[in-house]
């Protein structure tokens, strides 16, 4: 099985359900009701003891998308600001995890989420062409709706926060990939009788991710979501119109370095299996 599942409701486009790098083709609104994988045996075992060997009815986690926001002076993350806002806003990341019946209707009911802080380590090589930015990370201080996953993988108490915060990873920034997230960026502004060449193309570039996926000890980097970095002012105070619109940076897609000092938003867009993130 492919890592990755691509999914946003973000840029105002619906929701996509495709599968991500690697795979030949499109789960489209089939997503979320294959139920080759679920127990079969429910309405037939006529054991007595059936129904007090029940098992809890855990959070089936499926697929997380990770957000990510932070401030860039042009040296390193720095925390950002809002107008008429004296509270100063850390890197943070946002896990949201997602139930297979997710897929079924988008339903808000079969999700739950994460929120920590990004604790940054040294400067990282992605390994990619063209990167433009680098940094190991980890998740502190976390918060979560999350509950009830299951023990084996996640522990007793079945609250993800100890896995989620026990990895270390990668992010980075860079041009905008040829290939899936462009593809499906583009074909998302299609479907919205959007030009993605003019409404897109100049604002979006990469966000990554590297990870040891499925066990590994060997870090692996692709290209996770779309980025928007917004321009702040030299006190990284985010600027905003008379009706309190931020501004994106334009001519992303002529850059060669990460814009600043900005504000980058990288909305969930791909989707990671979490199997391959706590085997």
């Amino acid at each position: 099985m492919t890592r990755m599942m691509n999914l946003t409701a973000a840029l105002g486009l619906g929701a996509l359900v495709v599968m991500g790098p690697g795979c030949a083709g499109d789960k489209g609104s089939d997503a979320g009701t294959d139920t080759s994988e679920t127990e079969g045996d429910a309405d037939t075992d006529t054991d007595s003891d059936s129904d007090t060997d029940t098992e809890p009815a855990y959070f089936e986690d499926y697929v997380v998308f990770v957000s990510i926001y932070m401030g860039y002076d042009g040296f390193g993350p720095t925390d950002y600001y809002f107008p008429d806002d004296t509270t100063a806003y850390p890197a943070y990341a946002q896990l949201k995890f997602v139930e297979e019946a997710y897929f079924e209707a988008y339903d808000e009911e079969y999700t739950c989420t994460y929120t920590g802080l990004l604790s940054f380590g040294e400067p990282f090589d992605l390994r990619v062409e063209n990167a433009w930015y680098g940094n190991q990370v980890s998740l502190v201080g976390g918060t979560t709706t999350c509950e009830n996953f299951y023990p084996l993988r996640y522990g007793l108490d079945g609250n993800p926060i100890e896995a989620i915060e026990s990895l270390s990873f990668g992010i980075g920034y860079g041009p905008l990939e040829e290939g899936d997230l462009e593809t499906k960026l583009i074909e998302a502004f299609d479907r919205e009788g959007a030009d993605f060449e003019t409404e897109g193309r100049p604002y979006l570039f990469t966000g990554y991710l590297s990870m040891p996926f499925d066990g590994s000890s060997t870090l692996e980097t692709v290209a996770l979501n779309y980025t928007v970095a917004y321009v702040t002012d030299d006190d990284m105070e985010v600027v905003v119109d008379d009706e309190g619109n931020l501004s994106p940076y334009d001519g992303m897609d002529e850059a060669v370095e990460l814009p600043y000092p900005s504000l980058l938003s990288s909305p969930g867009y791909f989707g990671l299996y979490t199997s391959s993130l706590f085997p």
